[in-house]
């Protein structure tokens, strides 16, 4: 590159060409991490401002890219060059790799308090212990003036890791649990379970269980779709057995677990409106016959003869489960 760009020196006025093929290396740089090609490219450029330099706004451009892309030693340079940078909003900060938001938190690019409290339940949700310990040094509530403002008017204090152990459970991450317990310990609630059981994270939920006395919410059972969870949470906490637990089962397709979870529990009353195709919660457009086969087993007392006539007009297009229908309940002729 160097050779090539030596021989066509000085540029002719009208390169089109050139600024067409500088800008694709700048790219091929900026998306491969290449520094020394970037470094090069800047030292040569090809669209320069009146000092000669590559534009600022398009520093800036290359900057956020290598920002998305976790190439900090990149954005590093930039920044060497002169490069002023405004500081990461909890908006920009949620798309950033763990390497980029490291990189940011070194240098003081965080904006406010709500950009640093996002920047910590995202290194809590991806288990980067490192990171976390890096916002502990620079954990100052006081030396945000939002956060001052906020306590005077309403009594309490902005906590920066206020969701931190929720995220560590969403993500599974058993060693943030114990380190945030050791430093954080007072900022848990149920929820911290339920999600971490939602995801089917059971280590992380026994270890909840043994070392929380916070507990889970009513809907620590649903969607996870596994058996050992479910089994666990029927075993030792009493205020996950819903109906709805056995209704999102059979909603994701899980009728072993459904099955399980209504004998279990025979008292639990599950009801017709939870399994109405108009419902746009639900991703059928009609009911599947499998589980028209699994309530017709289990709960019997579905099959109503208005839900039959409901059935036989949401399913007028899935002719299996119209042929089922006409097995069991023959239509009355006119």
């Amino acid at each position: 590159m160097q050779q090539i760009f030596q021989l066509h020196s000085p540029l002719q006025k009208d390169h089109q060409s050139w600024e067409y093929a500088w800008s694709k290396a700048l790219k091929g740089a900026r998306s491969n991490g290449d520094l020394r090609v970037l470094q090069w490219l800047m030292q040569c450029p090809v669209r320069s401002d009146e000092n000669g330099e590559l534009p600022r706004c398009q520093q800036k451009v290359l900057f956020y890219n290598a920002a998305n892309k976790g190439h900090v030693r990149e954005m590093q340079y930039l920044c060497d060059q002169g490069l002023v940078i405004d500081k990461f909003d909890r908006y920009t900060i949620g798309a950033l790799p763990m390497d980029s938001l490291k990189w940011i938190a070194e240098n003081d690019m965080i904006s406010d308090q709500h950009a640093f409290s996002c920047a910590i339940a995202k290194a809590a949700l991806h288990g980067r212990l490192d990171i976390l310990q890096l916002f502990q040094t620079l954990d100052t509530p006081g030396g945000y003036e939002a956060v001052g403002l906020k306590r005077r008017r309403t009594g309490k204090a902005f906590s920066l890791w206020g969701d931190t152990f929720y995220w560590a459970a969403s993500g599974g991450h058993v060693h943030v649990l114990e380190w945030l317990q050791v430093n954080y310990p007072a900022e848990c609630g149920a929820d911290a379970m339920t999600t971490a059981a939602r995801r089917g994270h059971l280590e992380a939920v026994k270890w909840l269980h043994a070392h929380r006395t916070e507990g889970c919410t009513s809907d620590a059972m649903y969607y996870n779709g596994k058996f050992e969870m479910v089994k666990w949470l029927y075993l030792n906490r009493p205020e996950s057995h819903t109906p709805e637990a056995i209704v999102k089962a059979l909603q994701n397709g899980h009728f072993r677990i459904a099955y399980w979870l209504a004998r279990k529990f025979p008292e639990f009353k599950i009801h017709r409106y939870w399994f109405n195709v108009n419902d746009r919660r639900l991703v059928w457009n009609s009911i599947p016959l499998e589980l028209l086969l699994f309530l017709q087993a289990v709960y019997p007392y579905f099959f109503t003869a208005t839900y039959i006539r409901m059935l036989r007009k949401d399913s007028s297009n899935d002719a299996v489960v119209v042929d089922w229908l006409d097995d069991n309940w023959p239509c009355e002729e006119d």
